[in-house]
């Protein structure tokens, strides 16, 4: 799911973010356990807020789906 801006655009900051997110929880999954992983740590790895991280994906199932 892409998120548009308030203009209706979607954004490439927004693209470039979701991508990271997807990213990082990609390398967590080939160094770690899925249960050992929570949505604090995808945070640190990404760099970015959890905030900004349950923008994106509003729970670390959705997260895992997408990543699927």
């Amino acid at each position: 799911m892409r998120r548009i801006s308030p203009k209706g655009k979607i954004t490439e900051k927004s693209i470039k973010t979701r991508n990271c997110i997807i990213e990082n929880t990609q390398l967590l999954l080939t160094k770690v356990d899925y249960s050992a992983i929570t949505m604090r740590g995808i945070t640190n790895a990404s760099g970015v807020s959890i905030g900004n991280l349950t923008y994106h994906f509003k729970s670390k199932y959705i997260l895992f789906q997408e990543v699927v």
